[in-house]
């Protein structure tokens, strides 16, 4: 449970990230720099899906909110993703693996003693 925490900690701080993000790749088109922006569709992947849930015809302020929410959402679930369930699932067996190899049953040891 701590593993889990410890990845909900470490994956809600580093999807602000996916809003920092988001603004910039907003940023870059909205300024209409003569060229495009590598990988725009990847980055902004997590906004892209959640304005496709609504209309067209929605003002401008609830669209960026929108946006924003879905690339923090986004990012979050991808973070938390391969944070817990990856290294999780590796951390936890190096953990268990050195453990096995260095416990030591002190009444094993006696009882080896005194047959």
């Amino acid at each position: 449970m701590a593993d889990a925490n410890l990845s909900l900690n470490f994956s809600a701080k580093w999807a602000l990230s996916g809003i920092i993000i988001g603004i910039f790749a907003f940023w870059f088109n909205y300024t209409f720099v003569p060229i495009s922006l590598p990988g725009y569709e990847l980055l902004a992947g997590p906004a892209m899906v959640a304005l496709s849930l609504i209309s067209e015809e929605t003002p401008f302020w609830p669209k960026m909110v929108v946006f924003l929410t879905g690339q923090y959402i986004g990012y979050f679930f991808i973070i938390f993703t391969i944070r817990h369930f990856l290294f999780g699932e590796i951390s936890s067996s190096l953990n268990t693996n050195h453990t096995d190899n260095h416990t030591v049953s002190h009444t094993d040891k006696n009882d080896d003693e005194y047959s």
